[in-house]
């Protein structure tokens, strides 16, 4: 028989120890559920609730172990949240991952069937492992390439860059930029800490651009954001800021993977990168959620 039970205390956490990421963070907004069959641990869902224009029940991930699969562990553990979001009366429910392509094209079925929306995809998730660069001779080319800065512009790292530039980039004060090309970490509900990000400024008094390098739980660097104020495109500091980073990852950085997202909305940067990463080997994830109003 399946159970399905809140998962809020120390002992639950323990029981299903391992279907639970270590990293990922539980709070007072999370709604975490486990489910059993005869006592046994067999699935977990872990969501947010968000309050936007409305709340949101925001599944960060759900599992169910293999052996118990096409059992209704997975449809269960659904049901259960979707009726716990309604109590804290939801708008819609949205399930957010990062997956290959042959996976999203088998569990869309199941979503569609049970009243989702289709699957949206939200960013392309590039990784270019550690081997790679050793294998294809990169390293060198990266450790000895030539990057021009133009005049009036420097580029700083995270922990140089002076306070009073950031607090003023922080409180938009010169600059408007949407919540996906945030540069603190500290805003996203993992909290990463910054590694091997670059900010240019320019004349010492502007901040111009960034490209925000994220520590993602010590095996891989996730270049989350790359973005260039529009008067200042001319200079290239795109491709600038992008070889800096690289050239870094590779001599500072190499037993890490690196993670780079792209929004699909991001013509420009798709074009950029596809066009940049020529004849480097990567492999695609995808940015993926689907969607169920209430």
């Amino acid at each position: 028989m399946i159970k399905i039970s809140k998962i809020c205390t120390k002992d639950d956490i323990a029981l299903f120890k391992r279907f639970i990421n270590e990293y990922i963070p539980f709070s007072d907004d999370s709604l975490w559920l486990g489910a059993t069959i005869n006592g046994i641990p067999c699935g977990v869902l872990f969501a947010d609730i968000i309050s936007e224009d409305s709340k949101i029940g925001d599944i960060q991930f759900l599992f169910v172990h293999p052996i118990t699969r096409r059992m209704g562990v997975a449809t269960k553990l659904l049901n259960t949240f979707i009726e716990e979001a309604k109590k804290l009366k939801c708008k819609k429910v949205i399930i957010k991952s990062v997956k290959d392509m042959k996976t999203i094209n088998e569990i869309s079925p199941f979503f569609k069937n049970y009243g989702f929306d289709p699957v949206e995809i939200e960013a392309n998730i590039y990784t270019i492992t550690p081997q790679y660069f050793h294998e294809s001779g990169k390293i060198e080319e990266f450790a000895n390439r030539k990057i021009i800065i133009p005049p009036n512009i420097k580029i700083y790292p995270s922990d140089e860059i002076d306070k009073s530039l950031l607090d003023s980039l922080k409180a938009k004060s010169d600059i408007d930029y949407l919540k996906i090309y945030d540069p603190f970490p500290e805003n996203d509900k993992f909290k990463l800490k910054h590694i091997n990000t670059l900010f240019a400024v320019y004349n010492s008094n502007e901040i111009v651009g960034w490209m925000v390098g994220l520590d993602a739980f010590g095996e891989s660097i996730y270049y989350k954001t790359l973005f260039v104020k529009e008067k200042y495109r001319h200079l290239y500091l795109g491709l600038i800021l992008q070889n800096m980073c690289l050239k870094n990852h590779m001599t500072k950085y190499l037993d890490r993977s690196v993670l780079l997202g792209i929004s699909i909305r991001n013509d420009r940067a798709l074009k950029f990168f596809s066009i940049y990463s020529k004849g480097i080997n990567k492999d695609i994830n995808y940015e993926f959620n689907f969607t169920k109003n209430l």
